[in-house]
């Protein structure tokens, strides 16, 4: 409706009004991309916000040996959370294909469907870690005066897992559905139910890190009751509790067809984390437990732009202009290499206003961070040994954070991109580990310390930006026409 406006104006005044209702315009999408995306901040940062909370209580409960042990437990359960990241983007796409196409209908069996693999998923993970803890630990970086508290940790905390994927994937749903209160209410009832459960574990039982360990567990499933419940009370061709066949083995395929590209991406991005995590592990017990205390609370705020991806990939597809389908100028597109330079005019503005709504959350992500690791990171521990660790980590902190909205953006574009795209993406992250390996390697042989680890983070995140973003912009903004 925007363009008819802009063309219905007189010659005279017709770039005043074009100007002025682009503003407009702009300002009208941001604010239903920031209704949408603003409670579903509560999403990427729930399963990280867990572990920040239960790194708090530790250090401020606990001896620093305890703070140290959840390091390595606390990278073990990222990478299997977001290895299987991919899920979650799975089911928005196909729920969000679904209601483009107005086949409600699909959406309950698709929900089924991803439910089912979130369930089958989890609990072979926890099986998985159950027999294989120790080993586990060990490749983690887990020296010996921190394996006892670190196996103890990890043992209870693992049987979350099932929620944690489940909760992924509902909340994906919900999502597509352009339903992000209902995650923002789960999530709110499991951190209550989680400070509250660490509280009485510690200071009223003194049950220590496996008290700590068995709060989370059952604050998750709290979580799981909140979105299940939902889903139960909505109609029956949208809710997957319905009663209906199982999936067949075509339909399990037809939904997995992603899964093999997607599954590289999350696993090699999983990875980097990874490395970053055992390069910090392997510096010592203090600057271990710096590099946990303050990472615990930095990888909830890197998450809070990621509502921003989910809203490019449920709002643009509409603004993807057909092959054949004419500019605004009276030419046709010929793509590149991808679809993305036959985006309209409007699915170009929009990309433009998420990009700015990237910067502005990254930025702000960034300056949050400065709290715990400048001003206050007494907060993180009581160990004064460990604060100035923590803050000669503030600097690449910050600039991290400030430039993971764009990035978050970016890869969003490309994931509902065509399969040339992802596999761009997965191309990407390929150079992105080899790069950052290069950088931590480079870091230990001259001694950086962890300073050099959180600038080799740094570096990561800025070849995250990069890639897509210059991918976009060659396929996207610079489109080649033919004259019709």
């Amino acid at each position: 409706e925007g363009c008819e406006e802009n063309s219905a104006g007189g010659a005279g005044g017709e770039e005043m009004e074009k100007t002025e209702f682009s503003m407009r315009w702009r300002w009208d999408w941001a604010k239903r991309i920031l209704v949408y995306g603003l409670p579903a901040i509560s999403i990427p940062i729930a399963d990280p916000l867990m572990t920040a909370v239960d790194t708090i209580f530790v250090g401020q409960g606990c001896d620093t040996t305890s703070l140290a042990s959840l390091g390595p437990t606390g990278n073990i359960i990222s990478v299997m959370s977001y290895a299987f990241g991919f899920l979650s983007v799975v089911t928005i796409k196909r729920i969000s294909e679904a209601q483009a196409r107005e086949k409600d209908q699909e959406v309950g069996a698709l929900m089924q469907q991803a439910l089912l693999l979130a369930a089958g998923v989890g609990g072979v993970l926890v099986l998985l870690t159950q027999l294989l803890a120790v080993p586990l630990l060990t490749l983690a970086g887990t020296n010996s005066d921190t394996l006892a508290a670190a196996l103890a940790y990890l043992r209870i905390r693992i049987l979350a897992q099932p929620a944690v994927i489940l909760c992924s994937v509902s909340q994906s749903g919900l999502l597509a559905m352009k339903d992000s209160t209902t995650p923002l209410k789960a999530i709110l009832t499991m951190c209550v139910l989680n400070c509250v459960g660490d509280t009485l574990m510690v200071a009223v039982f003194g049950l220590g890190i496996s008290g700590i360990a068995w709060a989370t567990v059952v604050a998750q499933y709290s979580a799981v009751a909140v979105l299940f419940h939902s889903w139960s009370k909505r109609p029956k061709a949208e809710s997957p509790f319905s009663r209906r066949p199982l999936p067949t083995a075509k339909e399990m395929r037809l939904f997995s067809a992603d899964f093999g590209t997607l599954w590289g991406i999350s696993s090699l991005r999983t990875l980097c984390y990874s490395c970053v995590r055992l390069a910090a592990a392997a510096l010592g017990t203090l600057p271990c437990a710096a590099h946990t205390a303050l990472y615990a609370v930095w990888m909830p705020l890197c998450f809070t732009p990621f509502p921003l991806r989910q809203a490019a990939i449920v709002y643009l597809p509409p603004f993807i202009r057909k092959p054949s389908e004419p500019t605004e100028s009276g030419t046709s597109t010929k793509l590149r290499s991808t679809p993305w330079a036959a985006l309209t005019h409007e699915g170009q503005e929009i990309l433009k206003v998420l990009m700015a709504l990237g910067l502005v959350f990254g930025v702000t992500a960034g300056l949050m961070v400065l709290i715990p690791s400048w001003w206050a990171p007494g907060i993180l521990t009581r160990d004064q040994a460990v604060l100035p660790l923590v803050r000669t980590l503030a600097l690449p902190a910050l600039v991290a954070l400030s430039i993971s909205g764009v990035m978050e953006i970016a890869e969003g574009v490309l994931l509902i991109g065509t399969k040339a795209d992802n596999n761009y993406l997965l191309r990407s992250m390929a150079v992105t580990i080899v790069m950052l390996n290069v950088a931590l390697q480079l870091s230990h042989r001259f001694s950086y310390g962890l300073t050099g680890v959180w600038w080799s983070l740094v570096g990561f995140y800025i070849l995250r930006v990069f890639q897509p973003v210059s991918h976009i912009l060659r396929n996207t903004m610079v489109p080649q026409e033919n004259t019709v």
